[in-house]
């Protein structure tokens, strides 16, 4: 039972120093299992794979700005509102 807690508590401390390098490496993997269809989706419609890459890189930036272009209007309006609150 000692020996389990003990693994459990390096294994806890490794993945918190690894942190740094593990963090972007996990975002790459979850963008691309989310962005993976749509390449393999424009590749099965005929689109050579170079420009499928760039039509999918080209969606994921509008959609990362339109998110960050809400996120900014919302953080904005509640700190032109705050007062109220």
């Amino acid at each position: 039972m000692l020996r389990v807690l003990a693994t459990t508590v390096l294994v806890l401390v490794g993945v918190r120093l690894a942190a740094p390098v593990l963090n972007p490496v996990f975002f790459a993997v979850v963008l691309s299992l989310l962005f993976g269809p749509v390449y393999a989706w424009l590749g099965r419609r005929g689109i050579p794979r170079p420009v499928a890459l760039v039509v999918m890189l080209f969606g994921m930036t509008l959609l990362f700005v339109a998110i960050f272009d809400v996120l900014g209007t919302s953080i904005a309006r509640f700190s032109a509102g705050i007062g109220a609150y």
